[in-house]
């Protein structure tokens, strides 16, 4: 009886325990499923999204994301007391195009984690990232997942890679805003970017406006190092495009840039589509910032460095060459006039032109109306004034250097 009694007692008991352990498990399903993580609330609430700097939030949800916006928060601001304490005219908001390919998206990470931290959020109507083509598909997906947590931010992609020039012109047509920025990948901004491009492209509508470069001495810790006020982009004629130090002409804040390095630039959508926009027959191995620099000079308007405007950029020291003879020698046949001589001889590159670069050649002519724009000399004379030229009785003209690797002098005979 008592053996009876205490099995009832077990049975009991052990009926309780099944259904507290169902009640615990139904309650804790409900509480999983009813809760969301905070990116889910901000991907489905839109009144969530309305701050740029919640997005960066989003962004740090890994370790190294946290440590990049920690050490982010943590550059110093070059900007002179004038520039930090300037009343910007114009709150205009604008496109920014970014365009990466495969292992270019992690350093993405730093330049948009930059961006949400120094731009205010009324001043970005959208983000837009270019995939070129990225061969690796871990990539693609995560760029996919991160867009998707990225407030303003829209994702294209090429199917296969067509190079930066024609990236940032697929992107171009789609960007809403009528200012647009190009940024790359080795670019980190600074407090107060962008608001000087802005009103710079407001006061000189037919220009286009770059930042002041700063150089990210450590691309691990961002250390910046702070250049020259009066460092430039300008090229040689080997036609690398290099920094150097140049007294130019100064319109206020703004001061002449020969060239584009083409890191970052900013340039209204009205302007850029009337002088061509990049030549997408330049897409591969380079030289297509350079030939957009010569041709705004010469049939559009001025590039301007803005002073109150600075950014960081990696490998900054590092020339930006053409690998593409054939690029070289399209840019130098359709601009370079009377010079071409001197680029042949200095950048050793064959002067044979082919059928296939003569028709690009006389299409760009055609298109840009070569006759109408200023010429080369204009150019030399006025922008680029501190590339050496050899004279036109020189026979020779380029680096000395000694067969034997010792220094060599000119003797009194000459």
């Amino acid at each position: 009886m008592l053996r009876s009694k205490l099995r009832g007692a077990a049975l009991t008991d052990f009926l309780l325990l099944g259904v507290l352990v169902i009640l615990v498990y139904v309650f804790i399903t409900r509480q999983g499923s009813s809760s969301t993580s905070d990116n889910d609330v901000i991907i489905t609430k839109p009144e969530r999204r309305s701050s740029l700097r919640s997005s960066q939030s989003i962004l740090a949800d890994t370790e190294p994301q946290r440590m990049i916006d920690s050490r982010i928060k943590t550059l110093p601001d070059f900007r002179i007391a004038q520039c930090r304490n300037v009343l910007h005219k114009s709150h205009e908001p604008v496109s920014i195009i970014i365009d990466f390919y495969d292992y270019q998206f992690y350093d993405l990470k730093t330049t948009l984690s930059a961006l949400l931290q120094f731009t205010p959020e009324d001043l970005i109507a959208e983000i837009l990232l270019i995939n070129d083509g990225s061969s690796l598909i871990y990539i693609e997906e995560e760029a996919e997942r991160f867009v998707k947590n990225l407030d303003k931010g829209r994702l294209l992609k090429n199917t296969q890679q067509m190079g930066s020039a024609k990236a940032r012109m697929k992107a171009f047509h789609e960007a809403k805003a009528n200012i647009v920025v190009f940024i790359d990948h080795t670019v980190i901004v600074n407090q107060g970017w962008l608001e000087p491009l802005i009103d710079g492209l407001k006061e000189i509508p037919k220009s286009i406006m770059v930042p002041h470069y700063d150089l990210v001495h450590d691309p691990v810790s961002y250390e910046l190092k702070v250049t020259s006020e009066d460092l430039v982009s300008t090229f040689s004629w080997r036609m690398i495009t290099r920094m150097t130090d140049s007294k130019v002409e100064r319109k206020g804040s703004f001061y002449q840039s020969p060239v584009l390095r083409g890191n970052i630039f900013a340039v209204s959508k009205e302007y850029f589509t009337y002088i061509g926009g990049y030549e997408e027959n330049l897409a591969e191995s380079g030289g297509e910032n350079l030939e957009l620099s010569i041709r705004s000079w010469l049939c559009g308007g001025p590039i301007y460095v803005s002073s109150c405007s600075r950014v960081g950029i990696l490998n900054l020291n590092d020339p930006v060459k053409i690998q593409s003879h054939k690029n070289l020698r399209i840019i130098t046949e359709v601009w370079l006039d009377d010079f071409k001589d001197i680029v042949y001889r200095t950048s050793n590159v064959d002067p044979t032109v082919t059928e296939s670069e003569k028709s690009i050649i006389q299409a760009m002519k055609k298109k840009f109306n070569r006759s109408s724009c200023k010429n080369m000399d204009w150019y030399m004379n006025e922008i680029v004034k501190d590339i050496a030229s050899p004279s036109e009785k020189a026979k020779h003209f380029g680096l000395l250097r000694c067969k034997t690797g010792r220094c060599a002098r000119v003797g009194k005979d000459g």
